[in-house]
Parts: structure tokens; C-alpha cells; sequence
């Protein structure tokens, strides 16, 4: 499809924003382990572990949104609006997933409810497993899948033009497209399954095997999970290209 080969071609072509987005996360990884260890019993230790939480969420807030700007083709410099539209979409989107992470205990309680109320025949039929299984993978497909989906493309105008200047009606016509959907189904399928599988899996029986597992098995889960933030971000602004060159032609 036209949309995912674009998508596909956005990442490629930009090399420095993919190797921005390898080299960085690491480094802020390894800063933030840092931050951890700071005391805080003087008041010029508690300053300074509130400006490297600062810095450290101004520099993922900055490495996304020259990312999703340069995947838009938008030139003009990052501005303070468009990085603190950027961080009320990292507010939405944590909120919005874990509301949904919270509905495990009500779907636990809602399965043998259900249950309970069919028909002899309906029981037999459907499983209390069966019951439960369904409403995880709804749980499921919401959190990795509609939600994300959802929101990329608001996250890439906004960073582009901030939550003001955004054009609103481009968006609702790039959420319309059923390739966006489409091609957003393999990214929430790797994303949900493919890192957690990998982190849990258990290779190797020396201590020595099992410590290269885990260095080698975590490395590849980051580079997968990056992938698909990449993947989806290019995504959404090709969704986002697509629809404003369909109404340039207009």
C-alpha cells in the first residue's frame, strides 16, 4: 500500500532523525539512572534533581517533535507551544492507557459475572476461558492499537504546528484513511507481543549464558520497540501528507 511503503520511506530517508532516536534514548536512560541516586537531603541537591528531571524531559520531548517535524517536512524551528502541545499529548496518551491498563480488574470481575447469567448451553458453548480471553484481547487491542492510532496523528500536527495552529480537519480526513488503519496493525501487533516476549523468554543455562541473554534479548526488545514508534510516527505523518496533498489538488 501506498501509505506504508511512504511510511517505510520516511524512515529511511531520515537517517539522522532515526540514529537521534537510537543514540538518545540510551544516554537518557543512563541519566536518569543517575538522577536516581542523587541525594536529597540539601537543598542544592534536591535543586539539582529537579533541573536534570527537567532536562531530561525537554530533551525526549525535543528528539520527538524534530522527529515528527521532520517526517511532516515542516522547516521552521521548534517553538515553545509546539513542545508543550507535544507534552499535553504524552499526558493524554499516559492517561488515556492507564485508564485503559485499570479496566483488568472490572474485566476480572465482569467475565464470571457474564457467566453466570447465560444459558446451560451458552456456557458449554463459550467457556468462562473463552469469556476471559475475549475481554483481555479487547483490553488489548485497545491499549496497543486504537488508542495509539488514534492519537499520532494529533501528536505529529501538534508538534509541527502546536495544539493552536493545528489543522484539525487534516487530521479527521488522515484518521478516514482505511490505510493508515491497516498499516497501523503490524506496528500494534510487534509492539504488544514481540518486546515482552523477548524480555521474558529464558535462554541459556550457565550464569554467564543467562547475562548475555538478557543484554542481548533487552537490546533487541529497544530496538524493536523503537522501530515501531518510528514505524508509527512516520505513519501518521504520511497519513497526514497524503491528505494534504489530496486537498492541494482540490
Amino acid at each position: 500500500m501506498h501509505i506504508i511503503s511512504g511510511a517505510l520511506l520516511l524512515v529511511r530517508t531520515h537517517r539522522r532523525e532515526l540514529l537521534l532516536q537510537v543514540l538518545a534514548y540510551p544516554v537518557l536512560a543512563l541519566l536518569w539512572a543517575a538522577w536516581l541516586w542523587i541525594p536529597d537531603a540539601h537543598w542544592y541537591q534536591l535543586l539539582l534533581t529537579a533541573l536534570l528531571a527537567l532536562a531530561l524531559a525537554l530533551s525526549g520531548l525535543w528528539i520527538n517533535a524534530t522527529t515528527m517535524r521532520a517526517y511532516r517536512e515542516e522547516s521552521s524551528s521548534t517553538s515553545a507551544l509546539r513542545m508543550l502541545s507535544l507534552l499535553l499529548w504524552f499526558v493524554i496518551l499516559a492517561a488515556l492507557l492507564w485508564w485503559v491498563g485499570s479496566w483488568t480488574r472490572w474485566l476480572t470481575d465482569l467475565s464470571p459475572y457474564l457467566y453466570s447469567k447465560m444459558s446451560h448451553g451458552t456456557r458449554e458453548a463459550v467457556r468462562l476461558p473463552r469469556l476471559t480471553g475475549f475481554f483481555y484481547g479487547l483490553q488489548t487491542c485497545v491499549f496497543w492499537y486504537c488508542i495509539p492510532a488514534l492519537l499520532f496523528p494529533f501528536a505529529v500536527e501538534w508538534a509541527s504546528h502546536s495544539l493552536l495552529h493545528a489543522r484539525y480537519r487534516v487530521i479527521l480526513r488522515s484518521l478516514a484513511s482505511a490505510g493508515y488503519w491497516v498499516g497501523f496493525v503490524p506496528v500494534a501487533l510487534i509492539a504488544a507481543w514481540m518486546p515482552g516476549y523477548l524480555v521474558s523468554a529464558q535462554l541459556g543455562h550457565s550464569l554467564s549464558a543467562q547475562t548475555f541473554s538478557v543484554v542481548v534479548r533487552v537490546a533487541l526488545a529497544y530496538f524493536v520497540f523503537l522501530g515501531c514508534w518510528m514505524f508509527a510516527i512516520a505513519l501518521a505523518a504520511q497519513s497526514l501528507r497524503d491528505t494534504d496533498s489530496v486537498r492541494n489538488r482540490i
